[in-house]
């Protein structure tokens, strides 16, 4: 079915993932805490008058549902895309997000500055066409107004769905609708604009994923909704009911005006979409409640299953635990560095709790695996918490702490780092941030400031450009964060940073305080 229509996107604001010494997986996902309490009876009652609609729905869809290949559609600048293809657009709507569904080009209308490519803008391998860069500045969120080009089809009111929210979603067939969306999430999830590809293939991802996943599940709920069906089968997946539909459609209908909800949205579309299959994504956990602990440890109270945390501590909007062989002295060491990393823009804290961030400490001995949520992980020292991830780990034996003064790197400040680049820079759309980081890592590696460096990577895999640039930002954060001397290899001091890294340094001091630590310094035993 060829659908002619001029699509209003919503505009929004790891996952890297990468830890202190090799990415981690960051494919996780939620509880969906929005479900629906409708029997299945109750909807297979719907009364004559709705189920007339969807047969006449069904009917007059069917007839003009499109075979194998789909439509394609023009960008502004001349390119032409796949049916399922999403990014930004090119030419002089270069500034919009766009995606394409079977010939309809779907895009934000906000207003773009004067057309211009950057001399210096590096190509990036990845699906035609190559968005052209942005300008530097932050982008500003508009107010939409959808303009339909077609009358829209009513379409019929199930419970659990929300018109009020999505007044213009007009009914395709629920196979189109399913092929559609994955196609979207894929989409994104091959997205690259701000991404590094290395000459051997290997990416560094990067950019504001979370915002991305947002902005299309909104856009797309805003344009479609699904005829009536029982299940949904196509593209491998093992099957969608019209109650996992409708669950999904309840998040949705919270989110539709209310950006704070990203996360939640991510979590629904994993969910729906089957890739949840990672051990620590979020939505096989119940999530700690935050308790306001000050500089004190208490004894954990544990959701089912994660009965291993016996200490927690909160700050900064960070829930901490840790099991009973994780020392008092680590717990009060990990609250203390997140309070001072967000101290220059406390605002964080608010996105940081809201998101559940969390650091699953443990050790001293021993690695991730011991956590309940990660028995498949060996990684010693540490990994970050994507959007959808159930936390962040670090090793608590790998802290400075009085009793323990450990020289060296510290994966609480390291992991931090990238959570805070995950969490709170996808969730705000941080794209001053995105735009910058990887071309200061590459300029950092041509002047030889930025050595290689040991990184426990998965058996078989070499470390190439992409592993030091992704870790380019936590590990120069991480050294500028402690300032001791000698702790690291290169980046150790702010003094050296801002002598021999100056761009780093206003990007740094843009985000971290640049007052010393309470104490006057950090580790002071070593």
């Amino acid at each position: 079915m060829k659908l002619t229509l001029a699509l209003v996107v919503l505009i929004g604001t790891l996952a890297l993932a990468c830890s202190s010494v090799t990415p981690a997986p960051a494919e996780p996902t939620l509880n969906i805490d929005a479900t629906v309490e409708a029997k299945v009876a109750q909807e297979r009652a719907v009364d004559a008058t709705v189920q007339a609609e969807v047969s006449e729905t069904l009917s007059a869809s069917d007839a003009k549902t499109p075979g194998t290949t789909q439509a394609t559609c023009e960008l502004t600048g001349g390119e032409t895309v796949q049916s399922g293809w999403t990014g930004e657009d090119t030419g002089d709507n270069s500034c919009n997000s766009c995606f394409c569904t079977n010939g309809a080009l779907g895009c934000t209308k906000m207003a773009c500055p004067a057309h211009q490519v950057s001399p210096d803008s590096r190509p990036v391998p990845t699906h035609l066409p190559t968005p052209k860069p942005k300008s530097p500045a932050t982008r500003v969120r508009p107010t939409w107004t959808p303009v339909p080009v077609i009358t829209p089809t009513p379409w019929p009111r199930f419970k659990g769905t929300c018109p009020e929210v999505f007044p213009d979603a007009i009914s395709i067939p629920y196979k189109e609708y399913f092929d559609g969306l994955i196609d979207g999430y894929d989409g994104i999830g091959d997205r690259k604009t701000y991404s590094y590809v290395s000459p051997t293939g290997s990416v560094a991802r990067n950019g504001p994923f979370a915002t991305w996943y947002y902005e299309m599940s909104i856009a797309y709920a805003s344009a479609y909704v699904p005829t009536k069906f029982d299940v949904y089968t196509g593209r491998g997946h093992p099957g969608i009911s019209w109650q996992d539909f409708v669950d999904y459609s309840e998040v949705l209908c919270d989110a539709g005006n209310d950006e704070t909800l990203k996360r939640r949205v991510q979590l629904a579309l994993d969910v729906l979409l089957d890739h949840t299959s990672y051990t620590g994504h979020a939505s096989k956990w119940d999530a700690f409640e935050y308790i306001e602990t000050g500089a004190n440890v208490i004894d954990a109270v544990t959701p089912s299953g994660l009965e291993h945390y016996t200490k927690y501590i909160t700050g900064a909007g960070v829930i901490i635990v840790g099991g009973s062989d994780v020392p008092d002295g680590a717990m009060l060491q990990a609250r203390e560095s997140v309070v001072y990393m967000t101290s220059a823009r406390p605002e964080y804290r608010e996105i940081l709790q809201r998101n559940q961030a969390r650091i699953s400490l443990f050790g001293p001995s021993g690695d991730s695996s011991v956590l309940p949520e990660y028995p498949d992980s060996n990684e010693p020292g540490g990994f970050a918490m994507g959007m959808t991830d159930a936390s962040m780990t670090a090793n608590s034996g790998w802290l400075c702490y009085p009793g323990n003064p450990d020289r060296g790197g510290d994966p609480v400040i390291h992991e931090m780092v990238h959570t805070i680049n995950h969490i709170v820079f996808e969730d705000i759309n941080e794209v001053y941030f995105y735009e910058r980081i990887y071309d200061l890592a590459l300029s950092a590696i041509e002047k030889g400031i930025f050595p290689p460096f040991q990184q426990n990577l998965p058996e078989g895999e070499q470390q190439d450009m992409s592993h030091r640039v992704g870790e380019y930002w936590a590990m120069t954060v991480e050294g500028y964060i402690m300032d001791r001397e000698g702790f690291k290899s290169s980046h150790d001091t702010r003094e050296w940073v801002e002598e021999n890294d100056p761009e780093l340094y206003e990007l740094i001091t843009r985000y971290f305080p640049t007052e010393p630590w309470p104490d006057g310094k950090f580790c002071p035993d070593a």
